[in-house]
């Protein structure tokens, strides 16, 4: 699942201290293997990881948000919004056991979607507010050998 998700890393200064991963599907996005590194348990990094993955899944347009979640983490769930769904049957891997849990949340007002600029939609994941290299490229003229024949 690596390959097609996005990846958060949370820093403590310039030192990675916590990640997460997040996956896209059709109508809702997931968040998955949420880690803090142990010194930052007791910090608030966790709580900031996992808003800062809600809020780019709202700039991609998502308006639900899931994830299967430790029972000893759900409060902190709770606190983001979330509510434990009715169990569809236990869940239960790498020895511990899990809630399906699922955050309702308003669609971001500057969402992505076809109606944004195209150099937005260009820019880097997650960067959307800054210009890409292909925006700043585009303030040169055009100057392929192909495009000069076809103009000619």
């Amino acid at each position: 699942n690596d390959f097609c998700a996005l990846h958060l890393i949370g820093l403590v200064g310039n030192e990675p201290a916590a990640c997460m991963r997040i996956r896209f599907f059709a109508d809702f996005a997931k968040l998955e293997r949420l880690a803090v590194r142990h010194e930052f348990r007791r910090t608030c990094l966790a709580v900031e990881i996992c808003r800062a993955a809600k809020e780019l899944s709202r700039l991609k347009g998502y308006t639900r948000i899931y994830g299967h979640v430790q029972e000893r983490v759900i409060p902190l769930w709770k606190r983001l919004g979330g509510r434990v769904m009715q169990s569809r049957r236990p869940l239960a891997f790498s020895d511990y056991s899990y809630a399906e849990m699922v955050l309702e949340t308003e669609r971001h007002p500057n969402a992505l979607s076809l109606e944004s600029d195209p150099y937005v939609l260009i820019r880097p994941e997650g960067e959307w507010d800054k210009p890409g290299p292909l925006e700043i490229s585009a303030q040169r003229p055009v100057t392929s050998p192909i495009h000069n024949k076809q103009a000619a």
